[in-house]
C-alpha cells in the first residue's frame, strides 16, 4: 500500500529525477536577470566622509582669551554630532539640493515634490563609530552624484553654522540697539551740560575728566557758581559711564561680527571628498544573476515537489 507522505529520501530522488529541468529552469531565471540587468538604469554613487568641529571655535571667550590656556577641543561632541544628522535628515536639505541642481528637470518628472521623492530614495546618511558622517548619493550620472554629495556636505555644515551666526547677529542687533539708546542718552545730556553753563554762566569751565573737576578760575565764594559746578560734575560723571558703557559695546560688536572668508568658520571637515564613480553601484550583474539562479532553484525545486506530490496523491487516492 503507498505511503501517505513523501519521505526525504523519495524527495531526493524526484529532485535527481528532475535535475535537467531545474538546472534549465535555474539558468533561464539566471538569463533573465542579465537581461533586466542590462537594460536597467545604471546608478553611479558618490560618497563623502567628514567630521563635525566643535562651535566652540567659533566662541569670543575661546577667540578673545587673555588669561591662561585652557585645553580646547577641536572635534564636536555627540550632541552637535546628534544636531549635524537631525540638520542632515531634514527636508530642507533636500529641498534645497532640488532647487539648486533642478534635479525634476534632471529626473524627468513633472514636479520638485516627485524629485524629491527619487532623491531621498537615492541619498543615504550613515553615523560611523568614529564620530565622523558618511553621505552617499546615487545618481544615473556620475558627475552629478558627486556634486549633490559634495553640495549636501558644504549645505550640512553651512545649517549648522548658521545656528550660531544667527545667535551673533541677534546679539550685534542688540547691542546696536543699546548703542541708539545711549547716544540719545549722551544727546540728552549734552544739551543739559549746555543748559547749565547758560544758565550759572560756566563756560570757561572744563567739564570733569575721570572724576576730577577742572576749572579755569576758582569759584569759591561764588555760592551760584558752586552749585552749578556739582551740578555739571554730576551730570558729566553720568555721561562719561554712558560714554563708557558705548565704548564697552562698540567693542563686543567687534568681537561678535568676526569676518572671516565665506561668511563664517567651516563647521565641517571633508575626510573625503566625493568624487565620480567609474562603475556602477546598480545593477551588480554578477549578483543579480546569482540571485536569480538561486531563485531559479528554489522554485523549480517547489514546482518538482509539488507535481510529484499531486501524482502521490492521486495514486493514493485510487
Amino acid at each position: 500500500m503507498p505511503t501517505q507522505k513523501l519521505d526525504l529520501v523519495e524527495i531526493c530522488r524526484i529532485i535527481l529525477r528532475k535535475k535537467w529541468f531545474i538546472l534549465i529552469f535555474a539558468i533561464c531565471a539566471a538569463i533573465v536577470g542579465l537581461v533586466c540587468s542590462l537594460v536597467a538604469t545604471k546608478q553611479y554613487t558618490s560618497r563623502t566622509v567628514f567630521i563635525v568641529k566643535s562651535p566652540m571655535n567659533m566662541d569670543r571667550n575661546q577667540i578673545f582669551r587673555q588669561g591662561d590656556y585652557q585645553t580646547n577641543d577641536f572635534f564636536a561632541n555627540e550632541n552637535d554630532i546628534d544636531n549635524i544628522m537631525t540638520i542632515s535628515q531634514n527636508e530642507v536639505l533636500l529641498q534645497f539640493l532640488v532647487d539648486s541642481f533642478r534635479l525634476d528637470q534632471h529626473y524627468g518628472v513633472a514636479s520638485k515634490s516627485k524629485a524629491f521623492s527619487i532623491l531621498k530614495r537615492h541619498f543615504k546618511i550613515t553615523r560611523n563609530d568614529t564620530r565622523s558622517i558618511e553621505f552617499a548619493i546615487s545618481d544615473p550620472d556620475p558627475q552629478m552624484a558627486a556634486a549633490l554629495v559634495n553640495t549636501a556636505r558644504w549645505e550640512t555644515g553651512n545649517l549648522f553654522r548658521n545656528y550660531f551666526l544667527q545667535t551673533k547677529n541677534q546679539l550685534i542687533a542688540s547691542l546696536n540697539s543699546n548703542i541708539a539708546n545711549v547716544d540719545q542718552q549722551i544727546q540728552a545730556i549734552n544739551d543739559s551740560i549746555a543748559e547749565i553753563r547758560q544758565q550759572y554762566k560756566l563756560f570757561s569751565v572744563l567739564l570733569p575728566a575721570r572724576g576730577k573737576t577742572v576749572t579755569t578760575a576758582p569759584v569759591a565764594g561764588n555760592e551760584v557758581k558752586a552749585k552749578g559746578m556739582e551740578i555739571l560734575e554730576a551730570v558729566t560723571e553720568t555721561k562719561d559711564q554712558l560714554v563708557k558703557d558705548r565704548s564697552e559695546y562698540v567693542s563686543l560688536i567687534n568681537e561678535y561680527n568676526l569676518k572671516t572668508p565665506g561668511g563664517g568658520i567651516d563647521m565641517v571637515y571633508a575626510v573625503q571628498q566625493g568624487w565620480p564613480s567609474d562603475s556602477p553601484s546598480f545593477p551588480i550583474i554578477p549578483l543579480i544573476m546569482a540571485i536569480c539562479f538561486a531563485a531559479g532553484l528554489f522554485f523549480s525545486v517547489i514546482i518538482v515537489l509539488l507535481q510529484a506530490s499531486v501524482k502521490h496523491l492521486n495514486r493514493t487516492d485510487a
